[in-house]
């Protein structure tokens, strides 16, 4: 019934306020609540939205503890989209390799110009570096994150700019480097 719509399905779950899962206290824990979650998240999808799970698209996001779960061997479904995050500051945790580029589903980034975590948020002002933003989704961009780029973002007055550079460098990867460079052609 949804099949023609333009969700994205989330696989996976983290605990309330965007917390460690609970209940699951180990990595190994959590890894088998996870294969249980995603296994029972793709069920319902295959039930209610599209009976071809393949058709429908879907993005796992390693978000925090979740990558140390990702990374002790989580099977994340080939036709999923992996998300990578920063570390809440603008740095990238971890880039596709060469077997998460060739995947089906692709890869893609999860962002923040905003940050609600205790003791460290930053709401109220956008204190990423403009060259941290490029710079880091241009190294997305160069490893493969390509197909779904997303920017958590809060109150957007303090960030209009933070968010008018990702959105420029989403549109066109090259679009600050040829700027920059059509600067430097014109002080010579």
């Amino acid at each position: 019934a949804l099949a023609g719509s333009d969700n994205i399905y989330t696989l996976g779950i983290r605990g309330v306020h965007d917390s460690k899962m609970l209940g699951a206290n180990t990595l190994q824990e959590q890894k088998d609540a996870l294969d249980l979650v995603i296994a029972a998240q793709r069920k319902m999808i295959a039930d209610i939205v599209n009976p071809d799970v393949t058709k429908v698209s879907q993005v796992f996001i390693p978000y925090k503890e979740v990558l140390d779960v990702y990374k002790m061997g989580l099977k994340v479904p080939e036709d999923v989209t992996l998300m990578w995050t920063d570390d809440n500051y603008g740095y990238i945790r971890h880039f596709p390799d060469s077997i998460e580029r060739a995947r089906k589903g692709g890869n893609g980034v999860y962002n923040h110009v905003s940050y609600w975590g205790r003791p460290h948020d930053y709401l109220w002002l956008a204190t990423n570096h403009p060259a941290l933003v490029y710079t880091q989704m241009k190294l997305a961009y160069d490893k493969g994150a390509r197909d779904m780029w997303i920017l958590n973002v809060g109150d957007i007055k303090p960030a209009e700019y933070l968010i008018e550079l990702f959105m420029d460098i989403a549109w066109d990867i090259n679009s600050i480097e040829n700027n920059i460079q059509g600067i430097d052609n014109h002080l010579k």
